[in-house]
Order: C-alpha cells, then sequence, then structure tokens
C-alpha cells in the first residue's frame, strides 16, 4: 500500500465538521490539527523515500518551512503545548485546583498530571481521535524496505521463502499465528504446538497458518 495523502477527505482538518457537533471548540481545534501535522510528517518523510528513488512526489504542502506562513515545527510546538495545557485544565476542573496557566508552570507540575488518570486517558482519547481516520490513507510502501506485511484469510495458509542469511524472527504473538514449532531442516512452520519458534539460521521457508 501506498501513501495516499493527497486523497485524504479536507473534513478532517475542519473543526467545524460534523464529526465536531457537541465537542468543545478547543478539543475541536487540538484533533483538527493533529491531523494536519500527521500529514504534513508523512508526506515530507515520504517525499524523501522516493527522492532517494529517483522518483516524483505529488505530495502537496500544507504548512511552510518557516519563512512563509506558519511553520510546520511552530505549528507541532504549538500543539503540543496546547494539548498538555487542555488535558491539565480538565483535570483540575475534576480535582478543584487551579490550572497551569502556560507551559512553564505545566513543567514544573508534570509529573503531577503524567501519574493522573484522568489526565492520561484524556490525552490517549485526543490522540486516537487524531490518528484514527488518517490511518487508511497513510500505510505507507516505504515500511517494504524493512518488512512484508500480509494478511492470511482466517482457516488459509502462507508460505514465503527467506532469499538472506539472516537469522529469521517469528513473533508469535501475531494474530493468528499464537503458537509456533520448528518443522524441519528446511524452515519453520506455525502450528498450534507449545514451544515458541526458534529457528536454524538460515532458515529458507516459513509457513504460517491463520
Amino acid at each position: 500500500m501506498s501513501i495516499k495523502l493527497n486523497s485524504i477527505n479536507p473534513a478532517v482538518y475542519d473543526q467545524n465538521a460534523h464529526e465536531f457537533t457537541g465537542v468543545e471548540k478547543e478539543r475541536a481545534f487540538l484533533v483538527t490539527c493533529g491531523r494536519l501535522l500527521m500529514r504534513e510528517r508523512l508526506g515530507r518523510d515520504e517525499t524523501k523515500l522516493l527522492l532517494l528513488q529517483n522518483k516524483p512526489s505529488d505530495f502537496t504542502a500544507m504548512l511552510g518551512d518557516g519563512k512563509e506562513g506558519e511553520s510546520y515545527a511552530q505549528t507541532n510546538r504549538n500543539l503540543q503545548e496546547k494539548l498538555l495545557l487542555f488535558c491539565a485544565k480538565r483535570c483540575c476542573a475534576i480535582s478543584g485546583e487551579v490550572p497551569p496557566v502556560d507551559i512553564a508552570e505545566f513543567r514544573k507540575n508534570q509529573r503531577k498530571f503524567m501519574q493522573d488518570t484522568t489526565f492520561l486517558k484524556l490525552l490517549a482519547g485526543i490522540v486516537q481521535e487524531t490518528i484514527t481516520p488518517m490511518l487508511p490513507a497513510v500505510m505507507s510502501s516505504g515500511l517494504g524496505w524493512l518488512a512484508e506485511s500480509v494478511n492470511v484469510p482466517i482457516g488459509q495458509t502462507r508460505e514465503l521463502d527467506i532469499m538472506s542469511n539472516d537469522i529469521f524472527l517469528f513473533e508469535e504473538d501475531s494474530w493468528g499465528a499464537s503458537r509456533s514449532k520448528p518443522a524441519d531442516h528446511s524452515g519453520v512452520a506455525a502450528h498450534s504446538s507449545r514451544p515458541p519458534c526458534r529457528p536454524r539460521s538460515p532458515p529458507t521457508r516459513f509457513t504460517t497458518r491463520a
């Protein structure tokens, strides 16, 4: 799969969109701004990867580089500060404490907030809202430089050849492949057995059944 950032519905960056009906304006801003920054970061990274392959990039940046308009770095810094202060303010509203007025005051008391369950849940919720609608468009083919991701339908088997002398590593807690065992001298197979996978080096074939 490849990154398709330019095809993302612009509504995900709009704090006045329907999904934010009844949501605090401040929270809606944090979510939409976070999505914009996510888009910019991934788009810039994708452009760098394509340049290494001597391929053109069709990514259109929405933030400047600092020379004109609002830069990515400044927007990112401002969002981080506003996010932390927003979560701290909501926490203090529950506890009855006075919230920090700026990021400097927050940092003086950050240990207290970082141990507060309400603060952490609120922070995690905003991050989840930021990332979720972006995921379908940001699965990068650049991951293929490091790993291959394959979905195996339930009940079907997937075989792959290992084309190097590197040590083969099987992740035992992968979905649909919770247990594994050595199969033979040629490789490793994932079955319904208890022992974890400890392949010989270098294996040549791996079989997994969903």
